[in-house]
């Protein structure tokens, strides 16, 4: 080493250890006297940090005969101050550390302060026992967890995969069913939907909601079992069905508009046999008299003739009373050509001919002229005699009490040559009395009279 180099090498030293170098810092690869090298000391190896006394630097001058010697001491003017900073805290520990929102001192995400040392709260992915129901880890409507952390339902408001709607209630028929189905806005879904009076699940008429989901009332035509007799649907109160829907049958009032009869009024409760419970005749024949003709052809009585039965029934009523009533046996009926006689057609206009005449209770005798009856003559007696023709006569009389008979012989059509006969005689009634047909007045008209027929 040069004399210069002796000289500088202390000046350097220190310069370095100015700057921070020592030997304890060998990143420059200096090694002082004292010291081993990098990695390497005399000392205990836990001394190797840093130390808090004073930094020596040794300098030495060579001699002549090869040794060194020491020039002394400096202080180092820069110190390392001791460590006092706390070590940081640890998320668990039960400590609650400034960096920490909470610490619970466990592992558990479902209590109030979760693992991560964060408080607890709707959307964190972790269900919080005991203050939500779920907690799906967003804020999302619809996907079976509200915003709230509680539970989708029916009725919440809010749709949920599976429902068709939710309007935020359980109700029927706004729509929107209480299992969040759409309503089907039908007549006849059992929901009275806008529009609808009433619902009750079927398209039936005869009950209180009409198919068309109306209420039922009287007058609409259909007839609600139990509560109604009819409905025409109309408001005539005089026809079959009056207007408060009960039936004009029965009802004490005979309308002979729409009624064949009535058991209940006048004069059919004179005579209840006449007349059904439906308000039809039970009759073979009934002709009515007026100022018209009422019995046309010569086909009038034939459902008399072919009625089964055994007894037969004339009863001749007016408005409010019976005018005539007897009853026979049918024993002796004929067939319709010969019914009460069995002489020829031109023939059986002669009362005595009629050996088969009917006995009637009131031991009146009823003769019936055939419907092939044909008088050779147009005569006074022999009108008797021309088709269908009906007369009760006394017991030893042969003048009629009672004459039922077309205005114009029913087999020839020519009028008949009874003494003032009209259409008003078709029914011949003089209170019981005998009527001579050809001289004084003849018949007796009884105007207003049916008479009915009825075969049993």
């Amino acid at each position: 080493m040069s004399d210069l180099s002796r000289l500088l090498l202390p000046t350097f030293a220190l310069g370095l250890v100015a700057a921070g170098c020592t030997a304890e810092n060998p990143a420059f690869g200096l090694v002082l006297p004292g010291t081993t090298g990098v990695g390497t000391g005399t000392g205990d190896p836990s001394s190797s940090g840093p130390t808090s006394g004073p930094t020596t630097v040794s300098t030495s001058a060579p001699t002549s005969d090869g040794t060194t010697t020491e020039s002394g001491t400096t202080d180092s003017p820069l110190t390392t101050a001791p460590d006092t900073t706390e070590p940081a805290g640890v998320c668990g520990d039960g400590v609650h550390d400034p960096m920490e929102e909470c610490d619970d001192g466990n592992p558990s995400d479902n209590d109030d302060c979760l693992s991560s040392c964060e408080v607890a709260s709707c959307g964190d992915g972790f269900v919080h026992v005991g203050v939500e129901a779920c907690d799906d880890g967003n804020n999302l409507e619809g996907d079976g967890c509200t915003d709230t952390c509680a539970l989708e339902t029916c009725g919440d408001g809010i749709l949920d995969d599976g429902e068709e709607c939710d309007d935020g209630n359980l109700d029927d028929g706004d729509g929107c069913s209480p299992l969040c189905l759409i309503e089907d806005a039908a007549c006849g879904n059992g929901i009275v939907d806008p529009g609808e009076e009433c619902d009750d699940g079927n398209l039936e008429d005869t009950d209180e909601c009409l198919g068309g989901c109306k209420k039922a009332a009287c007058g609409d035509g259909f007839v609600q079992a139990g509560v109604e007799e009819c409905d025409d649907g109309n408001a005539i109160d005089d026809d079959a069905c009056r207007n408060d829907c009960i039936e004009s049958c029965g009802d004490g009032k005979w309308d002979a508009n729409t009624e064949g009869c009535d058991g209940s009024s006048l004069p059919f409760n004179l005579y209840p046999a006449l007349c059904s419970d439906a308000c039809k005749l039970k009759t073979c024949a009934a002709i009515a008299n007026n100022l018209d003709i009422n019995i046309a052809g010569n086909t009038w009585f034939d459902g008399c003739i072919m009625k089964a039965g055994t007894t037969i029934t004339i009863v001749v009523l007016t408005g409010d009373k019976i005018l005539y009533k007897a009853t026979g046996d049918l024993s002796n009926w004929g067939d319709p050509d010969h019914i009460t006689s069995d002489a020829a057609a031109h023939l059986q206009w002669m009362v005595p001919g009629h050996t088969q005449f009917i006995e009637l209770d009131n031991t009146d005798r009823l003769l019936v002229f055939g419907r092939f009856s044909q008088p050779a003559q147009i005569t006074c007696l022999e009108s008797l005699g021309d088709g269908y023709g009906v007369a009760v006569l006394p017991k030893v009389i042969n003048d009629p009490k009672l004459l039922v008979m077309s205005t114009h012989g029913g087999k020839t059509g020519m009028p008949r040559k009874f003494v003032k006969w009209s259409a008003a005689h078709e029914i011949s009634y003089a209170n019981g009395a005998t009527m001579p047909l050809c001289s004084m007045d003849g018949p007796t008209p009884a105007l207003g009279a049916t008479a009915y027929f009825l075969v049993q």
